[in-house]
């Protein structure tokens, strides 16, 4: 089994998300809790996990869990045309807020793995997890670039038929 670590901030939604949302607000789904999700990101993120060669589980990282639960996780991204909510498996702990890099060790040292990697905006993380982060621009949310880092990285550098998403 391979783990994704996905933040939400800056990967699942993304300042023009923003924006796109703040002049559409009759449009926003209830479910909301600072600003609704980017489709094109939740479809890349569809692509991530249909392109990879094992089998790949999420555990969202994003500052949001330390007050929401897994099942919310699971409803939001859904609504938003998620198509794997099964596949999360968990969040990751935290000690406080800037603490991500530890969180996501703790985790990795108590559940067996094959690979990883983390989709995050924020690109400052400790030396032994540093080649695993694909960061994101806070600007656009989680890219077909961004898609094809973690790809690199989840299929030991394998690209090969991946279909139309090269």
């Amino acid at each position: 089994m391979d783990v994704l670590f996905l933040a939400i901030d800056g990967v699942l939604n993304s300042h023009n998300s923003y924006l796109y949302w703040s002049r559409h607000k009759d449009k926003m789904l209830k479910s909301v809790v600072a600003e609704n999700l980017c489709f094109i990101a939740i479809n890349n993120l569809n692509c991530l996990i249909e392109s990879c060669k094992n089998p790949i589980e999420i555990v969202i990282t994003s500052e949001l869990a330390s007050f929401k639960d897994l099942d919310f996780f699971k409803s939001y991204l859904a609504e938003f045309g998620f198509l794997y909510p099964e596949r999360l498996i968990g969040i990751t702990p935290r000690k406080s807020k800037n603490e991500k890099d530890w969180g996501i060790k703790k985790w990795l040292k108590f559940h067996s793995y094959d690979e990883y990697v983390i989709l995050d905006s924020y690109a400052i993380f400790s030396s032994t997890l540093e080649s695993k982060v694909v960061t994101t621009d806070i600007f656009v949310g989680l890219s077909v670039k961004n898609v094809l880092e973690a790809l690199v990285i989840l299929n030991r550098g394998d690209l090969t038929d991946l279909g139309l998403l090269i």
